[in-house]
């Protein structure tokens, strides 16, 4: 076996090794530099286990839903995802990807089981009411 293809094996494995433990990225509270994730999406938990408050740009029209193959795998009004479910997702990066009339903006983010409960992880945490 050549070097690259021994390589590339390794890298699947890996791979494989952070699919089955569930946990592979996060969203991190600001957006990486030199990245095209857009801080005005943002996350924060509910008092609802695995369902999250999302925040869009001023002007969304369109929320798009993509996984990590860039595959379109659902579409909905902003109102429809201000409060989204993430119980029905795998574990994994996601993109929501926001329409506005001056183009798209997009947020990346990480779904991990966590006590056998999907969630966004590091989605900041819920206030709370005093």
């Amino acid at each position: 076996m050549t070097r690259s293809a021994l390589l590339l094996l390794l890298l699947l494995a890996t791979a494989g090794s952070a699919l089955a433990q569930g946990d592979l990225a996060y969203m991190p509270a600001k957006a990486p530099a030199n990245t095209a994730d857009d801080e005005r999406i943002s996350m924060s938990d509910t008092e609802h286990p695995g369902v999250v408050r999302i925040s869009f740009p001023l002007g969304t029209y369109r929320v798009d839903l993509i996984n990590a193959h860039g595959e379109v795998v659902e579409q909905m009004a902003p109102e429809e995802a201000e409060r989204f479910d993430v119980t029905g997702l795998r574990s994994g990066t996601w993109t929501m990807r926001a329409r506005t009339p001056q183009g798209y903006s997009v947020r990346r983010f990480a779904v991990r089981q966590h006590h056998g409960m999907n969630q966004v992880a590091d989605a900041a945490p819920m206030r709370k009411k005093r």
